[in-house]
């Protein structure tokens, strides 16, 4: 598990909570807890760049014709 950063640590220190530890609904029932009735969540965001390789038509593995493009991934969830 890795502590939050970046916009996520300034959007959780922004709350109401005092406390540094947050978990997903999930994670709350994994661990056998559960969220009280009329809290409410917070949004985390997660986002990643990946270097995708998009391969030209008929060309082979050792072949260097491929066009290298960079996907962008944004997520939101709520904790």
């Amino acid at each position: 598990m890795k502590p939050y950063r970046g916009i996520n640590y300034f959007l959780l220190s922004a709350s109401k909570y005092i406390s540094p530890y947050w978990v997903t609904m999930r994670q709350a029932n994994e661990l056998g807890g559960h969220i009280r009735n009329g809290e409410e969540s917070t949004p985390i965001v997660f986002w990643k760049v990946d270097d995708a390789c998009d391969d030209a038509e008929d060309a082979s593995v050792n072949d260097r014709r491929h066009k290298a493009r960079r996907r962008f991934l944004l997520r939101y969830y709520r904790a």
